[in-house]
């Protein structure tokens, strides 16, 4: 079972509009999984780092498995996979990766940019 949060440490705030909110959560997913020191892609030489990146950084399925989150027949993504990671504490399963690496990696199982084998 996930841990027990405060209601309003994950609800939106008064005056906040959807797409704040939305931003606010995923800064702070990413965040977690980047160990709370500088945002950045997690592949090494990639130089994708500050919050400037945040619109290009993704969760990685550091196993590989991303099709293994499927809930009601639907795969998660976006924001329901951001939801899903914070409703389930942030399991150890996702990395940071900015699109180019997370795509390449996903596709040739290596960063096309970078080379290095994941």
């Amino acid at each position: 079972m996930g841990r027990r949060i405060k209601k309003d440490e994950w609800s939106r705030r008064d005056g906040e509009s959807v797409p704040e909110y939305r931003y606010r959560l995923r800064l702070r997913v990413i965040r977690h999984y980047c160990g709370g020191k500088r945002i950045r892609c997690g592949c090494e030489g990639c130089r994708c780092l500050g919050e400037k990146y945040l619109p290009f950084l993704q969760l990685d399925h550091t196993k590989g498995k991303g099709a293994s989150h499927i809930v009601n027949g639907r795969r998660l993504r976006g924001f329901d996979l951001i939801a899903w990671v914070i409703k389930n504490d942030f399991p150890k399963l996702f990395g940071v990766r900015c699109s180019n690496c997370n795509t390449s990696k996903g596709n040739r199982g290596r960063c096309a940019l970078y080379g290095i084998r994941h």
